[in-house]
């Protein structure tokens, strides 16, 4: 398995991509903000489900088979700008909220943990990251790497889970001064769309 240097390594590295500013962050940051901890709190969970997904796909092999097929590859990756564009257009177009109707959410928390799943799965860049970074931790003498990799690719989802649901908390403590303040929530709405629009371009951006 895994050794403690390694693993304390790899903790280490994972916490700090996870806390680095990106707009799963910052998504989570804003509409944990607008509304409250549970709307960030359902789209870190659904975020964390696709990253299972992704995760479940590189130790088994089917991300190989995606990035062998440039048709595979480029299905997945123009439907992640279309949904991410979309959900940008949403978010510009957003109202801004009362204090009566804050914590009345346009959308369910079921469909905000959908929305979190499919951000997260149509994101090809997710399954580049797992490829690159998870074998860097295996030792490779070991028989046991798929025992390995799903080790860390679960820790990893861990701390991720945790980081962000941390964001969920700490930015619902702004809420009482969002409520009043439609300029702040327009400006929150904003750089969350640009954050969006920014992940769909680099998404259109990438290449096999």
């Amino acid at each position: 398995m895994v050794d403690v240097d390694s693993l304390f390594l790899f903790v280490s590295t994972s916490f700090f991509f996870a806390i680095a500013p990106g707009p799963d962050n910052v998504y989570v940051l804003t509409q944990s903000a607008l509304h409250n901890w549970r709307a960030g709190l359902f789209i870190t969970l659904g975020l964390c489900t696709g990253l299972i997904v992704h995760s479940l796909a590189v130790v088994f092999g089917l991300s190989a088979l995606i990035f062998a097929s440039p048709l595979a590859f480029n299905a997945i990756k123009f439907l992640g700008v279309a949904y991410l564009i979309y959900l940008a257009w949403q978010v510009f177009h957003a109202k801004t909220l009362s204090l009566e109707t804050k914590n009345s959410f346009v959308l369910s928390h079921g469909q905000l943990y959908r929305r979190g799943i499919i951000m997260n799965l149509v994101n090809p860049k997710i399954t580049l990251f797992f490829i690159a970074f998870l074998p860097q931790f295996v030792d490779m003498a070991d028989s046991n790497v798929t025992g390995q990799l799903l080790l860390l690719s679960g820790l990893f989802i861990v701390i991720a889970f945790l980081v962000m649901t941390s964001i969920a908390l700490i930015s619902d403590s702004l809420s009482p001064c969002l409520s009043d303040s439609p300029g702040v929530q327009k400006a929150l709405h904003t750089l969350t769309g640009l954050v969006l629009l920014a992940l769909a371009f680099h998404l259109a951006s990438l290449t096999i």
